[in-house]
């Protein structure tokens, strides 16, 4: 499997991936799960290969690697804030913040430096159950295009 099949064509799935490297600043296997409709063996094969074309930079091991374009630093295309020891109030209150409009837990992972399995299972829950944000598919609380919104 090659990048290019021919001097004009570049493979979707290899070509979004590298977008979304340049863009959010480096790209994880599982943040490719959400954006490719391929298995998680197949994203691992493409990034590899993406490696060793010299198109991507893999930092870290295991599922904490992260891969990044050649010469960018892996926070550079996205400006995600630092993550700093916040009381759960003032993560609460960032969150509701970011959330004025329809917004992913992905984004919301992302802008607060919060990783989304944390923000899923520990935060989202009591503050949708204290009426804070809203789901956009209450009835499918795990729907593959669920976004949260500040309630009211």
């Amino acid at each position: 499997m090659h990048l290019f099949r021919d001097q004009n064509h570049i493979e979707h799935n290899k070509l979004l991936t590298l977008a979304l490297a340049y863009t959010e600043g480096y790209i994880t296997n599982e943040r490719l799960r959400y954006a490719l409709n391929i298995h998680k063996a197949d994203i691992y094969t493409m990034l590899k290969e993406l490696c060793n074309m010299n198109f991507l930079v893999a930092e870290g091991y295991g599922r904490g690697t992260k891969y990044c374009i050649p010469g960018m630093n892996s926070n550079l295309g996205s400006n995600p804030k630092k993550k700093k020891r916040m009381i759960r109030n003032e993560l609460r209150k960032e969150i509701v913040d970011i959330c004025s409009d329809w917004v992913s837990l992905d984004y919301i992972s992302m802008t607060i430096g919060r990783n989304a399995d944390y923000l899923l299972s520990d935060v989202i829950p009591s503050m949708l159950k204290e009426g804070l944000i809203e789901r956009m598919y209450p009835q499918t609380p795990r729907h593959p295009n669920q976004r949260y919104k500040k309630k009211g």
